[in-house]
């Protein structure tokens, strides 16, 4: 398959917001943007993170904003309260709950400030990811975040002690620029914080390293060390990327890229919200009922906003009971018209066709 039109021609990924200009990130080729001030603003920001926050204790109960020590597991062993999805090579990612369908006003700033300019149209779909929401490294009495030490990732069965969860989100049946992802950042983070990582120039080797491996059948790829020594001899190396709230980073999904853990004592929060946006035109007409579909069950995807392809429900308790609530264990989510226009629920007029029931209009997410 080809690139993505309107973007095959902007390999610098060049976009213009409101406030500062983009800028490429220091020797990434041009490969890797972050946008400063675009997207949001500090008021913003802060409206998203108390969001955050009611989700997390909406979803885990035992969890008490005020109370640090409930927000970590109270001994070794013993079932973690914060009801984030449990995967290893991404502490405190959430991927289930409804966590997909949180943040619809964002997702209408970065539709409007960010994806529009750079496709050159508003007629847009988004895709349903789930958020960051990464815990300090200890409690105030000592309470330990569930990653300190944990094994390192593994990959076709064996550990990768080199890595920190690189991957690419694309697999070997697409080659070149497909799609391009958002990291916004809702709260500051040090230099030595948990934070976005990316190796600059690895696009250039994606169809070398996933092309005819098992991994590479998967629209998510993770790395070995063998691949990350590909990486090193081709003379590229890994760059952390700390930002400040309001900041968007956008990548290709061929680069490779990971959530590195902090390299140092954390004593704030990491929060990121993320997003990937289409033309809507790209989107097949059989998704169509898809995304209803989703949208009647709030389920969470991943960073195609083309297809629909959903994170299964986590595991429940050895009593068959769920661990946690689901956030909108009431009904569907409620959208503005625009953001139903962003999930593939209502139509643009010349370009695609939706189906199915209306949807709860008029309350923002």
């Amino acid at each position: 398959r080809g690139e993505v039109p309107c973007l095959a021609a902007k390999e610098s990924l060049e976009v213009r917001g409101r406030g500062r200009d983009a800028r490429s990130l220091p020797g990434s080729d041009d490969r890797v943007r972050l946008l400063q001030a675009t997207a949001t603003v500090p008021q913003e920001c802060d409206a998203e993170v108390e969001l955050l926050w009611r989700f997390v204790t909406t979803v885990s109960p035992a969890v008490v904003r005020d109370d640090p020590e409930s927000w970590y597991p109270p001994a070794d062993g013993q079932p973690d309260p914060w009801p984030h999805s449990g995967w290893r090579s991404f502490a405190d990612m959430f991927q289930h709950h409804g966590a997909g369908w949180l943040f619809g006003s964002l997702r209408e700033r970065l539709a409007e400030r960010v994806f529009s300019r750079l496709f050159g149209t508003t007629a847009l779909h988004a895709s349903k990811e789930g958020f960051t929401f990464r815990r300090p490294t200890a409690s105030p009495a000592g309470r330990a975040h569930p990653a300190a030490g944990r094994p390192p990732p593994n990959v076709c069965g064996r550990p990768q002690p080199r890595s920190c969860g690189e991957h690419f989100d694309q697999g070997a049946a697409e080659a070149g620029l497909q799609f391009v992802q958002s990291a916004t950042a809702l709260t500051d983070q040090a230099a030595e914080d948990a934070c976005f990582q990316c190796w600059p120039g690895s696009h250039a080797l994606h169809p070398a390293l996933v092309g005819g491996t098992w991994r590479g059948r998967s629209q998510w790829v993770p790395l070995t060390d063998a691949d990350l020594a590909a990486l090193r001899a081709a003379g590229l190396s890994p760059r952390r990327v700390p930002v400040s709230r309001g900041d968007v980073i956008l990548w290709r999904s061929d680069l490779a890229h990971a959530a590195a853990p902090p390299a140092a004592e954390c004593r704030t929060f990491r929060a990121v919200a993320y997003a990937s946006m289409r033309p809507a035109s790209m989107t097949p007409r059989r998704v169509a009922r898809l995304k209803v579909e989703a949208y009647q069950t709030a389920a969470t995807g991943d960073h195609n906003p083309s297809r629909e392809h959903w994170h299964a429900p986590p595991a429940a308790a050895s009593d068959g009971t769920p661990r946690f609530a689901h956030f909108f264990a009431d009904g569907p989510p409620k959208l503005t018209a625009r953001q139903a226009e962003l999930c593939g629920l209502v139509a643009y007029e010349g370009v695609t066709k939706g189906v199915g029931p209306a949807v709860n209009r008029d309350t923002p997410t």
